[in-house]
């Protein structure tokens, strides 16, 4: 689970991290958690992370502050599904097939593939999204964001192209 502020709806971070996190707790399965980046907001999300704790338990919740690319990506190869609202869960689950539960407006208008379910901060709405995608085990990788092997075509081209000199011209 990564759910970060959003920076334009700035005073409702709390309430919008209370509602993953009680849904997160019907579903009775251990949740690897990562702590919220430093946007606007961050307070109100780590204040709301540090309440439900405290208040309601967190036995199931296992937070960290950041993790290495390498584990980060091993994590998302082996999880059962990504909830949140990072982009991560937009642009590189794709190419796991990765059931993602996608929360809000912060990754509003982005590509993104046929697995990720889009829900709002309704703690019934997120529990039946993971739930499902809970059942679905995996999708079809679905290359959304490109194939192996871009940079090379890239450069293949590049290298092709005749541009004229370039002489640097300082004027003042």
């Amino acid at each position: 689970m990564v759910q970060h502020p959003v920076t334009t709806e700035f005073g409702r971070g709390y309430e919008q991290i209370q509602e993953t996190l009680f849904a997160l707790r019907e579903i009775n399965l251990p949740v690897i958690m990562l702590w919220p980046n430093p946007d606007a907001g961050h307070d109100e999300v780590s204040s709301g992370i540090r309440h439900f704790i405290l208040e309601r338990g967190g036995d199931h919740l296992f937070l960290y502050r950041n993790f290495s690319n390498e584990t980060f990506v091993r994590l998302m190869y082996h999880a059962a599904c990504m909830v949140g609202n990072s982009s991560a869960g937009i642009r590189e689950s794709c190419y796991f097939g990765l059931p993602v539960v996608n929360i809000g407006s912060r990754q509003k208008d982005r590509e993104r593939g046929k697995n990720v379910v889009d829900v709002w901060y309704d703690r019934k709405e997120i529990f039946e999204a993971v739930r499902k995608q809970l059942k679905k085990n995996r999708y079809p990788v679905e290359p959304v964001y490109g194939k192996a092997g871009a940079g090379k075509r890239m450069a293949d081209i590049l290298a092709t192209i005749q541009l004229p000199p370039i002489q640097k011209r300082i004027y003042y």
